[in-house]
């Protein structure tokens, strides 16, 4: 009896470890510089991702196919850039992760355009929540800066040598895409700010509003002086005394500050003069700089009248990131068939 219960628990063992072997088995075995398998575990990892994120719709033996490939290459790119020197450090990951959640969930609506995750526990919550893998999504990330790094270091010639655009290529693209860069109905101003929360003594503040208004007036202080250290901090400049534009159409200056201040600033005020006004959020000495109509920017104009970029400036540098977008690409394919072309690739596609 005790014999057949060894015997019984040694088949069970047995029968255990092969269980286990036969899940772990490779879905494919890749030599560049070493000897490297891809286990059906982790396999089963990506594709379990993928169906997440496909709603719960399973993958078709094509799709398993080419999730493979995008693996295998990811290791062949790996093993080549580890030969190389080149490497991405653990500290790189996490930022660029949460980079890349932020993204995706700003086109999913999820989190505001612009915002940006910096607390990893919100950021793996997130993660998980939205059907990552958390430990997979960090390392195909440190994958994707690595083979990024990869490129743009082995072909390095490829992106200096790349021209810039013509003039002609510029003038086209200005020319499909004129109605981006209508600019709004706006206006130049300087101002000296009183803040006025609610709460506060607004009769208070409007008194010394008042009496800096008349000092400077009566030509007793110089605007451009006084404006520069009288008054409060605005949260909308970073320099107190510095000029900045209200567009007529601005829905959150019309928010901030009330549809009748940001109005006021359109109708009547001549520019060089001071006129004493009073917002939502306080009182405001402002002097116009300058009225611009609603019209096309023109390809040589600025973009901001408070910056130097023009439309020229700005198409040049998206045209420039689409170009070096499309030569990143067409070195990524060589790449990979060069990487492909110098390795063993063996697939077991009886494991997808």
């Amino acid at each position: 009896m005790k014999k057949i219960s060894l015997f019984f628990l040694f088949s069970l063992l047995m029968g255990s470890l092969f269980a286990q072997s036969f899940n772990d088995r490779p879905v494919a075995v890749i030599k560049l510089h070493k000897t490297e398998a891809l286990p059906q575990t982790k396999f089963r990892r990506y594709e379990k991702t993928m169906v997440l994120q496909n709603k719960g719709v399973e993958l078709t033996l094509d799709e398993k196919k080419q999730l493979l490939d995008v693996i295998i290459n990811q290791m062949l790119v790996k093993q080549d850039a580890e030969s190389l020197g080149i490497t991405v450090s653990d500290d790189e990951v996490l930022p660029a992760a949460m980079q890349g959640l932020s993204l995706e969930l700003q086109q999913m609506h999820q989190i505001p355009a612009g915002a940006m995750l910096n607390d990893p526990e919100q950021f793996k919550k997130l993660l998980v929540d939205n059907g990552h893998d958390y430990d997979l999504y960090l390392e195909n990330t440190k994958n994707s800066l690595l083979i990024q790094r990869y490129i743009t270091q082995t072909k390095k010639s490829d992106f200096e040598n790349m021209s810039g655009p013509d003039d002609k290529t510029v003038q086209d693209f200005y020319n499909q895409n004129i109605g981006q860069f209508a600019q709004p109905e706006y206006v130049l101003l300087n101002q000296i700010y009183f803040k006025a929360a609610e709460g506060d003594d607004r009769a208070a503040v409007k008194k010394r509003a008042e009496d800096l208004y008349r000092r400077i007036s009566s030509g007793n202080v110089s605007f451009d002086d006084v404006s520069k250290e009288e008054g409060d901090d605005f949260p909308f400049t970073q320099v107190k005394g510095q000029p900045f534009t209200i567009a007529r159409a601005d829905s959150q200056a019309n928010e901030v500050f009330g549809q009748e201040f940001t109005n006021s600033l359109f109708e009547g005020k001549e520019p060089s003069l001071v006129y004493l006004l009073e917002s939502k959020i306080g009182f405001h000495i402002i002097r116009i700089g300058d009225h611009k109509e609603a019209r096309v920017l023109g390809i040589d104009e600025r973009i901001n009248p408070m910056q130097e970029m023009t439309v020229r400036n700005y198409l040049v540098q998206i045209i420039t990131s689409q170009m070096e977008q499309q030569l990143y690409g067409r070195l990524q394919q060589q790449v990979v068939q060069d990487l492909r072309g110098r390795s063993d690739v063996t697939i077991f596609e009886e494991a997808l």
